[in-house]
């Protein structure tokens, strides 16, 4: 194939694949890049120490506290026996207790890393009386979601749509130059021959 035939082929093939080229660069402008969170965790809030005095003239006592997470190490009873709830707006009840007494074990609310934006809700530390007049002591700390923020992508309205035209484009154009180039090749084999023959 001599170079008067490939410089047609170059330019050909520039031609064919343009479209599709410059509809796929278009389509980058539907991309946006901006900051937001892109990792979440839970960070101390509010902390403070609670006490809850259970007798028989008043045999339930109860302290909220509102939060996105809830931890409570211990419960210390003073040594009487007692029952302890603690209830959360959006999901239940977290710890059920019954006639238990001394150091009992708390919660840690919700246990898992966040993936995501958290609700803040209410929480119901509830003490019942069993018998034994006390006060029920215990530590808490609140916590709320944190995040790290980061690039985020995202993409406006119709960008698939010029993406898909584009690569439709760019393979039409590259079928067009293939059949072309077939076609320019074929008749380049025949002319020598057909030259020959005169």
């Amino acid at each position: 194939m001599n170079s008067r035939a490939i410089r047609p082929l170059a330019i050909i093939f520039i031609i064919s694949i343009s479209p599709g080229c410059l509809l796929l660069l278009y389509s980058r402008t539907f991309i946006i890049d901006g900051i937001g969170a892109v990792s979440f965790f839970w960070q101390p809030w509010w902390h403070g120490e609670a006490e809850l005095n259970v007798s028989e003239s008043c045999p339930v006592a109860t302290k909220t506290i509102n939060g996105e997470g809830l931890s409570i190490n211990s419960f210390n009873t003073g040594g009487a026996i007692v029952s302890i709830v603690v209830v959360s707006e959006h999901n239940g009840t977290l710890l059920n207790q019954s006639l238990v007494s001394g150091e009992v074990s708390g919660i840690y609310f919700p246990g898992t890393a966040p993936t995501g934006w958290v609700k803040s809700q209410d929480f119901n530390i509830t003490v019942f009386w069993e018998g034994f007049n006390t006060t029920v002591s215990f530590y808490y700390m609140t916590m709320y979601v944190a995040h790290a923020d980061g690039s985020v992508y995202s993409t406006k309205p119709g960008f698939e749509e010029v993406e898909n035209l584009g690569f439709i484009l760019w393979g039409t154009g590259l079928v067009v130059f293939v059949v072309h180039a077939s076609t320019v090749l074929v008749r380049n084999r025949r002319l020598p021959s057909s030259d020959a023959q005169q």
